[in-house]
């Protein structure tokens, strides 16, 4: 039978890494990973120092805090790729990755001290022109990303026209080659419904939100034709949600949905918004449309210079 194809990288600057070790005696496991040194200076107040997201106007930070320079290593990331036995016919295997990006403990001298965060977490079965996969992936409504080493973390032009997330799915997948080069993928899952409405405080506790109280899995699809160098990509994302709030006295549900171009808040769209209160404008999901665009100049097989615009609305 034919050897399965390689998971597409989410993200060019993904393909760095590097087989390092691998173990073959007992477990034939891969570990592999990219140990990443940034340094940053900024000349403008933002929301996160080393990968930015948006920033504030100049002179807006009283205390010189607008103005700043770092050096971290917590983009950094590892992770183990296993290739196990043929069962009914389907190769078996398995990947997890994390990196350093989940905070810092609340110590003095902490700032270097960086808390592993889970990025990949998935096992799948790979037949000659059908996938079954099943755990945290990219999603296949947006799977593709600039090409940065300085947005490595949180992919580059997040909440600027690039929408991403790494989400809990069951997901199948069918192949079809029309020739070594020219190449056409399906893809169809069902993921976590959370549309980004999540609480940042830390907590051991996971209550439910706008998505969870949807009762129904969000649902996304994605047709894609590879030629070569040349692909063509068209995908489209479900989710049904529920809001709740109080206006004036009174406790009202409103219907959410979640599809390309409303309440996409999770997948980084805008400022992360997707449903604001009810009884205001947006309760059934805040809307908007942008996009981003790179251009990628290969001089030599080492060296490459990228040029992206975003934008979103």
């Amino acid at each position: 039978a034919a050897a399965p194809p390689k998971p597409m990288p989410a993200s060019p600057a993904a393909k760095v890494d590097a087989p390092a070790v691998t173990s073959v005696a007992r477990l034939p496991v891969v570990i592999y990973g990219t140990a990443l040194l940034n340094s940053f200076y900024n000349t403008s107040l933002n929301n996160n120092q080393d990968v930015p997201l948006f920033a504030g106007k100049q002179g807006s930070d009283a205390t010189g805090g607008d103005k700043n320079f770092g050096m971290t290593v917590r983009q950094s990331r590892v992770g183990l790729r296993y290739t196990g036995p043929r069962v009914g016919g389907a190769l078996l295997g398995g990947t997890v990755e994390v990196d350093m990006f989940s905070g810092n403990a609340t110590l003095p001298n902490s700032v270097g001290f960086d808390v592993p965060r889970l990025r990949l977490a998935f096992g799948r079965a790979d037949w000659k022109n059908v996938s079954v996969i099943g755990g945290q992936d990219w999603s296949v409504f947006a799977p593709l990303n600039p090409t940065s080493f300085a947005g490595f973390a949180i992919p580059d032009l997040a909440a600027s026209g690039n929408l991403w997330i790494r989400s809990p799915q069951l997901r199948a997948e069918v192949r079809h080659s029309f020739s070594d080069k020219q190449k056409l993928l399906f893809q169809i899952a069902a993921t976590d419904p959370n549309v980004g409405d999540y609480s940042s405080t830390f907590s051991t506790v996971r209550t439910a939100g706008v998505g969870e109280r949807g009762r129904l899995p969000g649902f996304d699809s994605r047709l894609s034709y590879a030629d070569g160098g040349l692909g063509l990509g068209l995908s489209s994302h479900y989710g049904r949600g529920k809001n709740a709030g109080l206006v004036g006295t009174r406790t009202l549900q409103t219907a959410v949905d979640s599809y390309a171009g409303r309440a996409l808040g999770v997948f980084s769209s805008g400022l992360g918004e997707s449903v604001r209160a009810v009884g205001t404008a947006g309760q059934h999901g805040v809307a908007s449309r942008g996009g981003w665009l790179q251009v990628q100049m290969n001089w030599t097989k080492l060296w490459q210079t990228n040029l992206v615009y975003g934008s979103i609305r």
